[in-house]
């Protein structure tokens, strides 16, 4: 039989369970030739090893469920062909599945999304599968059920998540909005990004903190304000990255957009080398990005959103103490012969970090190096070893 498969065609059938797939290879299967497409070699393989491919007209359509033979080949296959041609998008009915292009395409234009709001007035099945379709169909069930609707991004590490939540909220501003509050909304992405994302070995701008965004419209259906909610930042950034990664943006972009006035009063020098705490992964830039261009775009994005300025220094110096932390030494306490305290140096650290911190030097080092424990009604003040301390540090 001379089949024409996808290459993928070759791997287990979805259903079969591993030990079917073992004890079909033991007990001699039959075997039967099949040419892959695309090759002129004929291969033996196992006739359970064969999946149907679907007619050619079917390639590189638009909807998986519509295929003749949905299976794991014909799937990969289907949106592998719509990759090439750089159609990103693929429904699977009403999910939308969408391949991180990895280069800008011009899909997000304001024609583009004009385009798609006829699809926020009435169902249509005349346009491509695209984010601000799924988005119109949301905001045309929410109009006309009354209802709130909710969009679920998901995928892996670099699969363009927040990308895609960002055009999502760009199509909502440019259908709904009017009321100036939109412009508002979108001026968060810059600030979120630049405090909760990060260059990891994956991905240059991965988020590491899940959020969930509540975009809310009154009753002439126009944007009329948003609530931002963030869990599980991954904290351990801050202090400590695999080699090839960094910690959070914002950290970059203040050391190299920080204006001189400000640089001063932060105590900033003029590179990261400096810093404990950023140059430990070998990785202190990321190909084609500015940090000092993304930091006048946070500071913009923040008075936007209606921080003042003098807010916006209280937040920088923290960033700024919390880098100093970083460069406290510790050293066993001479003075106790059981070396069980812990004294920190005196170094322009320490001086820098209590200062943009708010704190006196002594709270600052009684609260890194002693523990307090409550028992019994009582308060027990434990001394804290040299390991013991930096750990305090690195957990605060």
């Amino acid at each position: 039989i001379n089949f024409k498969a996808p290459a993928g065609a070759l791997s287990p059938p979805i259903d079969m369970q591993k030990k079917d797939y073992a004890e079909a290879r033991r007990s001699g299967i039959e075997r039967t030739p099949i040419q892959i497409e695309g090759e002129s070699q004929v291969q033996d393989v196992e006739s359970f090893n064969i999946l149907p491919s679907n007619p050619s007209l079917q390639s590189g359509i638009p909807d998986l469920t519509h295929l003749s033979y949905l299976n794991e080949p014909s799937i990969l296959h289907n949106l592998a062909e719509r990759y090439v041609q750089d159609e990103i998008y693929t429904f699977a009915g009403p999910v939308l599945i969408a391949l991180n292009p990895c280069k800008p395409l011009p899909l997000y234009t304001q024609d583009l999304a004009n385009k798609y709001k006829s699809g926020a007035r009435d169902y249509t099945n005349s346009l491509k599968p695209h984010v601000y379709l799924i988005a119109a169909n949301a905001f045309r069930k929410m109009v006309r059920e009354g209802q709130s609707q909710s969009l679920i991004v998901n995928g892996e590490s670099g699969a363009g998540k927040t990308e895609t939540t960002k055009k999502a909220m760009q199509y909502f501003a440019a259908l709904a909005g009017g009321t100036g509050i939109e412009d508002q909304i979108l001026e968060t992405n810059p600030i979120l990004e630049a405090f909760g994302n990060a260059k990891t070995l994956r991905n240059h701008n991965s988020s590491r903190f899940g959020k969930l965004i509540q975009i809310h419209f009154n009753k002439s259906h126009h944007m009329s304000g948003a609530t931002i909610k963030t869990y599980l930042l991954e904290k351990s950034r801050v202090v400590r990255q695999q080699m090839g990664e960094r910690s959070y943006h914002i950290f970059y972009q203040l050391i190299r957009g920080c204006p001189p006035e400000e640089r001063q009063s932060l105590h900033l020098p003029m590179t990261v080398d400096g810093f404990h705490y950023l140059n430990r992964s070998n990785c202190a830039r990321i190909d084609g990005v500015d940090d000092a261009a993304e930091f006048r775009g946070v500071c913009h994005a923040l008075r936007e959103i209606g921080v003042s300025e003098e807010e916006r220094l209280q937040v920088f110096s923290l960033l700024s103490g919390v880098l100093w932390l970083g460069n406290l030494e510790f050293e066993a306490n001479e003075a106790d012969h059981n070396n069980d305290s812990t004294k920190v140096k005196q170094n322009p650290a320490l001086t820098h970090a209590s200062h943009l911190l708010g704190v006196s030097q002594t709270l600052l080092v009684s609260a890194l190096t002693t523990k307090r424990i409550q028992a019994a009604g009582e308060i027990i003040v434990k001394l804290l070893s040299v390991e013991e301390s930096r750990d305090s540090r690195d957990s605060r």
